[in-house]
């Protein structure tokens, strides 16, 4: 009784929101999301409130344009670029929570989590493809540290574009190997975001998802062991996913 009545709030707080600024959309979703991850994603109400949640962002971007290209004028790429990842972060927290706990992953709907990976890795996706990637002879960058050149080039700007590969790279990873049967979209309220954005063009599919993954991973891991070797990132989770999907 205390998650739904605690839930029905967050949902009408969303609402009202819902219609604001950028940052009242965004504010709003990220209590809702940490609410959900607290809870572990009730089981009982997992499917509405992902839908919920996509609903809130696909209503706002439909009320600022009906294309990419207008969301991109209005909103601007930093938002189109945090409203991929926070679904695809979104979807990546799902999966992880299901997957490391022993009866949700035998009870879970397969073909719906799968279907949450393929939308979560898509997401990930297009978290690249907003802008266009920078190189040194960019005016705003020009640079000669050539690790800056690198990271540039492959499109990363911050750490959040390393997590996106890595979570990328696990999602496909689970999308692979969790048993689903569905080879087409069956669940069309997880796409309404996507919706928005991509104006009906093609998609990758749910089988081709282990290759995306692998070019995650491997990208990950180049730039882990390369331009960013003095970092923390580390890589023996996504090598032993990539060895993994290699064998699919």
């Amino acid at each position: 009784m205390h998650w739904t009545l605690r839930n029905e709030r967050i949902s009408q707080q969303g609402q009202s929101l819902s219609t604001s600024s950028p940052k009242s959309i965004l504010d709003s979703t990220y209590y809702q999301e940490c609410v959900l991850v607290d809870y572990d994603f009730p089981q009982v109400t997992v499917k509405e409130d992902i839908n919920a949640l996509l609903n809130q962002f696909a209503t706002f971007m439909k009320l600022c344009g009906s294309t990419e290209s207008q969301l991109i004028s209005i909103l601007g790429e930093d938002i189109m670029e945090c409203i991929h990842w926070r679904v695809g972060a979104l979807m990546y927290m799902l999966a992880n929570t299901i997957m490391n706990m022993e009866t949700r992953r035998e009870t879970v709907d397969k073909n719906w989590l799968r279907e949450c990976c393929y939308v979560g890795v898509l997401h990930l996706m297009m978290v690249f493809e907003v802008r266009t990637p920078l190189t040194a002879s960019t005016d705003e960058y020009t640079t000669n540290d050539q690790r800056i050149v690198e990271l540039l080039s492959q499109g990363i700007r911050s750490d959040t574009h390393m997590l996106a590969l890595a979570y990328g790279g696990e999602l496909s990873y689970w999308c692979i190997t969790n048993n689903g049967s569905n080879e087409i979209p069956q669940y069309p309220q997880l796409y309404k975001v996507l919706d928005t954005v991509t104006e009906g063009a093609d998609r990758p599919s749910i089988q081709s998802v282990g290759s995306i993954g692998m070019k995650f991973l491997s990208r990950y891991i180049e730039l882990a062991k390369g331009s960013l070797s003095m970092q923390s990132w580390q890589c023996e989770r996504p090598e032993e996913l990539l060895a993994e999907l290699r064998k699919q």
